[in-house]
């Protein structure tokens, strides 16, 4: 063969690879892209990078695009929701039928503060994927738990059944509390601590038709109605 038979070849050799080499980066960066922007959705991040389409190669343009508009997300819409009331219920459990209750009574005497259930349910939270912050406040006063995935966000909130202001409250305060942090979601802890608190509660629930919204937990700490299953 010919020196310049010899350096045609390896002209087409070097340029084939290349052309391959440019085809494999293309799909490289086309799935990368659309992983990005799949991801960029579903978790609804504001903050994120912004996958715009001049960013994509134009010789894969189109098949982004259209890889883009068939997609369906499947991940659930307000799983903070979920994730946050089930961890309420945990910690109602563990009061209500795993003698927790007794941890507010000292010789008795109940010794109960709002500040330690929101320890319990800080603890409720460990190895989670949520950022969960405490007394965030965005506007009109702090809330005593926000829990939040992008844009999925579910508030949460502790109240005594003694509270007298229990019922404006459930009535005002956490809808205020909703459209500081763009129109979350809510949950809503009532502590009952005596008889009288429980009676009351349950009215208030009646007259605000608020009896089966499963986002109002009622956690009941008496001591005075839980008999070991002896006595019961």
């Amino acid at each position: 063969m010919s020196n310049k038979g010899l350096v045609t070849g390896i002209v087409i050799g070097v340029a084939i690879t290349g052309v391959i080499c440019y085809i494999i980066y293309l799909q490289t960066e086309k799935k990368k892209l659309v992983n990005d922007l799949i991801r960029q959705r579903a978790i609804q991040d504001p903050g994120g990078k912004i996958i715009s389409l001049n960013s994509v190669p134009e010789p894969v343009r189109s098949e982004f695009t259209e890889i883009i508009e068939h997609h369906t997300l499947v991940v659930p819409i307000s799983q903070s929701h979920n994730e946050s009331l089930e961890r309420v219920h945990f910690i109602k459990d563990i009061i209500e039928n795993r003698d927790g209750y007794q941890i507010f009574y000292n010789k008795g005497k109940l010794s109960l503060r709002e500040k330690q259930l929101h320890i319990l349910y800080d603890f409720a939270w460990y190895k989670s994927i949520y950022d969960v912050n405490k007394e965030v406040n965005n506007g009109r006063g702090p809330v005593d738990f926000k829990v939040s995935y992008g844009l999925d966000r579910t508030l949460v909130e502790f109240k005594m059944g003694y509270n007298t202001y229990l019922e404006k409250n459930l009535k005002n305060q956490i809808k205020i509390y909703q459209k500081a942090n763009h129109n979350a979601r809510k949950i809503v802890v009532i502590i009952i601590t005596s008889e009288k608190d429980e009676r009351r509660v349950k009215d208030i629930l009646r007259r605000l038709r608020l009896i089966r919204n499963n986002s109002i937990v009622v956690i009941d700490v008496r001591n005075d109605n839980k008999p070991s299953a002896s006595v019961a």
